[in-house]
């Protein structure tokens, strides 16, 4: 990989004006369209394997087509950023994942399924590590921890989109459209506004800046990096097995009917929603090392109890 260029800013929202809080908004709303993918996904399951004749467990497919496609992009965003100006590269991200959604919405074979599922991970994944170093660089911890909210907001109301669609005999294909139709006006918005969002966001170079570069060879070499994507991999994946699976598990074995199951899995990721939001404003005063103690313990009892 390239050179790493970290940004960190602590202004907050401080003297945000015009032009740059609609920046703001906008990366809001791009990981809320991230969300409503992740949410939506779950409560489909049932129908979408209804409607292939697949096996249960072939959900396992789509999310590893997924999961690929954000490796693929993530890995490679420094070499992206580096050689596409970013508001091209925000087009191109959700133009890839609009391309990845109308396949769920009109494939005719379940491998397309899954080859669609892949160009979606690898739209997010531009999106997601762009918009995260945007909001990093330009106005620091605070609303980057409101951008990760964002998320698990459109994570929260897409189950209940999803769930009310199947309730009233919609088929499952219209919850995806909704998506594509935003993914679709947020590549409108990044093609009308590409100068607006260059690269050079990325990096700042005022006094309030700290500016750090890394190799990743040498990052790779430091134990606590390790321990963090230890301990990131196993969160991120009770997170994605207890989010896909609940609507199944609730539905089809133990008798809840589908309106309450899925009310569940929106209760789940607003759960994460309202967690980050509240950690947000408390991490300072218990320290990171005590929250992260505190949120492997629950992750561990909440594992166990489920």
């Amino acid at each position: 990989m390239e050179k790493n260029h970290v940004q960190v800013r602590n202004t907050g929202l401080s003297g945000i004006k015009g032009n740059e809080l609609l920046m703001l908004a906008v990366s809001f709303l791009s990981f809320i369209t991230l969300g409503l993918h992740e949410g939506s996904l779950g409560v489909a399951w049932p129908s979408i394997r209804d409607n292939f004749n697949v096996p249960l467990d072939y959900l396992g497919m789509i999310l590893v087509a997924l999961t690929a496609g954000v490796l693929v992009s993530s890995f490679n965003s420094g070499w992206f950023v580096a050689r596409i100006n970013f508001g091209s590269l925000l087009v191109a991200a959700n133009l890839i994942r609009a391309a990845g959604l109308a396949g769920y919405v009109l494939a005719p074979t379940w491998w397309l399924v899954v080859i669609s599922a892949f160009l979606v991970g690898l739209g997010a994944g531009i999106m997601d590590s762009g918009m995260n170093t945007y909001v990093g660089a330009r106005y620091g911890a605070g609303p980057l921890n409101w951008l990760h909210a964002c998320f698990g907001i459109g994570a929260m109301i897409s189950p209940l989109i999803m769930t009310a669609l199947i309730t009233t005999g919609i088929n499952w294909r219209w919850g995806f459209v909704v998506i594509v139709l935003l993914q679709l006006c947020l590549a409108l918005y990044f093609a009308l506004n590409r100068k607006s969002w260059t690269s050079d966001l990325l990096y700042d170079n005022t006094q309030n800046g700290v500016q750090e570069r890394a190799r990743s060879s040498a990052t790779l070499r430091m134990l606590v990096v390790w321990l963090g994507i230890i301990v990131f991999f196993f969160s991120t994946g009770s997170e994605i097995a207890v989010g896909q699976w609940s609507f199944t598990l609730f539905s089809e074995f133990r008798g809840v009917d589908v309106a309450p199951a899925g009310l569940w899995v929106s209760i789940f990721w607003g759960s994460l929603t309202f967690g980050r939001i509240l950690f947000g404003f408390i991490t300072d005063r218990i320290g990171a090392t005590r929250l992260l103690r505190l949120g492997m313990s629950g992750i561990l009892i909440g594992i166990l109890l489920y």
